[in-house]
């Protein structure tokens, strides 16, 4: 889910907000990174803003920006130093970089271990890199109407965790975008004293921005060299029942497939990095782990297909929402069940619906379109706080009820959307294909 370069362009050169945001994040790295004599900085995603301080005396520098978001010449007033690159691999040497600056690359990428494996290829010894990325607990990753309300933002123990993964160590962190993302004129030019007192009040949850300093962690060789053992295939589906279960009135003799992890369904689908348990308990288990993008399913069996923990988490969204256009059948029906950008469900990490990418009802509904989906109708739950307080547990029908009635998409904490197929019928009228003659090749053939 890239941005268009354009939309980033006139949001950072072209609106008082922008360049308010821009000027408040590139104040933060220039506190971490005060200089960058001799060295090689790279930027990734859309990092040219903060990126001009060291044009003057780095020995290079060179802003890459992914095919999916396209490119733009920068700087204007100088020789161009953006490149168009593809996503997962960069043109660029091994070690080559000695800061890496990454804005608008990692939230919206949609194979993040694949680009956290390139960027650590290209930082070298002793080099550094600032991920920046939207803040789960602030308000800017809660609205889509600036860049960072677009894909998946973090908490500081997500990134650090996440980044730690693919072979990096969290050195320091900053927090930036403290001002309300507004474009009245009262909060712009109150900013700058918004930023001092943040600054002074809160480093990590009340920002709209992570920033996060890591270096590549290099670890020795330990122990003995093993062969893996080789592993023989597991026969998954041998133990499904022939028998549909009869959950929903009006799913009586119909295929119900769920992904990710929604209880109660036929077939069971659990993508193998999460990882499967037995269910139900109680009847014959109908859970199956399966590849995030290759179901062990047929093509078109599915008559309902409900999908919760399963989108906002996975790598590869498109690659997802293709296998399940490719498995659910002609007139079926698919539920998508994700947290909603403007809930608070989606702000905290102590909850499920605080992992991954959340989404707003317009960015959902065109993400489905993408793939061959057509919205059908949508509805909002989760209006309780995510508290494990007693108040709220018993408070939790009545703010349930209330919340359905006065609001039907913004308060809720997670969205679901029913899609069905978009089936495109043939367009134009039918042209008959021209009937060829035989060719009379062997006239001419003697008689003899």
């Amino acid at each position: 889910m890239h941005l268009d370069v354009c939309h980033l362009r006139d949001f950072y050169y072209r609106t008082g907000l922008g360049r308010a945001a821009q000027r408040a994040i590139r104040e933060q790295v220039l506190r971490l990174w005060p200089e960058a004599d001799a060295q090689t900085v790279i930027g990734f995603g859309f990092a040219v803003p903060l990126l001009r301080p060291y044009l003057a005396k780095a020995r290079r520098v060179i802003a890459l920006m992914p095919g999916q978001q396209g490119v733009m010449p920068w700087p204007a007033d100088l020789p161009n130093v953006s490149v168009l690159s593809e996503e997962m691999w960069w043109p660029l040497e091994t070690g080559m970089a000695d800061k890496l600056v990454m804005m608008h690359g990692l939230e919206t990428c949609e194979n993040a271990p694949a680009l956290l494996d390139e960027a650590a290829r290209v930082l070298g010894p002793g080099g550094r890199a600032l991920f920046i990325v939207p803040n789960r607990a602030g308000i800017w990753a809660s609205s889509d109407q600036t860049p960072f309300g677009f894909g998946r933002p973090y908490s500081l123990g997500q990134l650090e965790s996440h980044l730690a993964a693919h072979g990096f160590r969290s050195e320091r962190h900053s927090v930036a975008l403290f001002q309300p993302p507004s474009h009245r004129r009262f909060w712009l030019r109150s900013g700058p004293l918004c930023e001092r007192v943040g600054q002074k009040v809160s480093k990590r949850y009340a920002g709209g921005v992570l920033l996060v300093e890591a270096s590549r962690a290099v670890f020795g060789p330990r122990g003995t060299p093993a062969e893996a053992p080789k592993r023989s295939p597991l026969r998954i589906l041998d133990g499904l029942p022939q028998t549909v279960l009869r959950l929903w009135p009006e799913a009586d003799a119909q295929t119900v497939i769920g992904f990710g992890f929604a209880a109660r369904r036929v077939i069971a689908l659990m993508p193998g990095q999460q990882g499967v348990m037995p269910w139900p308990a109680d009847l014959p288990n109908v859970s199956v782990l399966s590849e995030e993008m290759w179901w062990p399913l047929e093509t078109g069996m599915a008559d309902k297909l409900v999908m919760m923990h399963g989108l906002e988490t996975c790598e590869n969204a498109p690659a997802l929402l293709d296998e399940a256009a490719r498995v659910l059948g002609p007139g079926g029906r698919a539920l998508f069940i994700v947290p909603n950008r403007a809930g608070i469900w989606a702000s905290s990490d102590q909850t499920p619906f605080g992992f991954g990418r959340p989404y707003s009802l317009g960015q959902l509904e065109s993400h489905l379109a993408a793939h061959g989906f057509r919205s059908e109708r949508h509805s909002v739950a989760l209006f309780q706080p995510p508290s494990h307080r007693r108040f709220w547990l018993r408070s939790g029908p009545l703010c349930e009820r209330v919340g359905q009635k006065v609001s039907k998409r913004y308060a809720g904490g997670v969205l679901l959307v029913e899609a069905s197929r978009a089936v495109f019928g043939p367009r134009g009228t039918p042209a008959e294909a021209p009937k060829r003659s035989p060719l009379r090749i062997l006239d001419g053939l003697p008689q003899t």
